[in-house]
């Protein structure tokens, strides 16, 4: 069994990896900016904070995402960079959690365009430590298409109370679980099979794109 630390826990795939990590008999800890005692991604602190406190840790699931337009940097970012820095030449293990938004630029919303910018950054680090420093920890960018969150999510999403947000839950999206059981599935195995990179979606994505270049312009 694993030491694993999950940011984000509260809410949407987060939520669903910690719990299925415990059921797994896993030592689980959480953190979340919704906690009795909040930690944010976003405040270099908290992230300091994080790193000291579980550097003991073997795995890390970087799923806590805030979003902010007017920051270049984002935390989730430059917390996979503290870890990875942390745990330099070990067997330790990330599982870091980006998206398919990050294979378009929309031009035409900030949000989506922030978000989808951000989580291109987020491959680029990944791509960038492995080419100089191949030995470790272990690093699946997990990359998900949109999901339903269910009905009784205390947040709401994570592009705002907006058209954005309104406009994410016409698309076509997957349920939440079958993105959960496949990180789930990939951290079970990590000892003996290794997933560099991976994009999961639903099937037919034909739509949802067209409408996102039509309705928002891409890059």
């Amino acid at each position: 069994m694993a030491k694993v630390l999950v940011t984000g826990h509260l809410s949407g795939i987060g939520k669903y990896i910690y719990n299925a990590c415990i059921a797994s008999g896993h030592t689980v800890k959480g953190v979340d900016i919704l906690d009795s005692t909040p930690w944010n991604v976003s405040v270099p602190e908290d992230r300091d904070w994080l790193v000291e406190q579980y550097s003991n840790y073997d795995v890390l699931v970087n799923n806590a995402y805030e979003l902010n337009v007017y920051e270049r940097t984002c935390g989730q970012n430059e917390l996979l960079k503290l870890f990875l820095d942390a745990w330099a030449g070990t067997n330790k293990y990330i599982m870091s959690i980006g998206s398919t938004a990050g294979l378009k630029t929309p031009q035409r919303d900030l949000r989506l365009k922030k978000y989808s910018l951000d989580k291109q950054r987020h491959t680029k680090i990944i791509k960038a430590w492995k080419k100089t420093k191949p030995n470790g920890p272990n690093v699946c960018n997990f990359n998900m298409g949109f999901y339903v969150k269910p009905a009784d999510e205390a947040r709401t999403h994570l592009l705002g109370d907006s058209i954005t947000s309104d406009y994410i839950t016409q698309l076509d999206r997957a349920d939440m679980s079958d993105f959960g059981d496949y990180v789930i599935n990939i951290l079970e195995d990590r000892e003996s099979i290794w997933v560099d990179e991976i994009y999961v979606d639903l099937p037919d994505q034909d739509k949802n794109r067209a409408k996102f270049i039509k309705d928002f312009g891409i890059e």
